[in-house]
């Protein structure tokens, strides 16, 4: 039998959504480990802040994707590419 001419057999790229970005608090916020948080909040940037994390996100991808940051572990290619995307994507909350 086959199926009725109205429904469609097979799904084509143009039906398929595109992926929603990174948002903060789901995404980037869980990134930053509670030392990561601490330490860096006692130079003055709350890295669990939306506003504070948005503001410097150029100068904390920058540090991230060179691995400078953070200090004791690099992040892996998947957090920082999360991050960038997060940026890419319009910061979403």
């Amino acid at each position: 039998m086959t199926p009725p001419s109205d429904t469609p057999c097979d799904a084509s790229s143009e039906d398929a959504t595109e992926a929603t970005p990174p948002g903060f608090e789901a995404d980037v916020k869980p990134l930053f480990r509670p030392f990561d948080h601490t330490s860096m909040i006692n130079n003055g940037l709350d890295l669990w802040s939306y506003d504070d994390v948005k503001t410097n996100a150029t100068a904390i991808y920058e540090q991230v994707s060179t691995g400078n940051m953070p200090c004791d572990e690099p992040w892996t290619p998947d957090k920082v590419a999360t991050f960038k995307a997060w940026m890419d994507g319009g910061y979403l909350a």
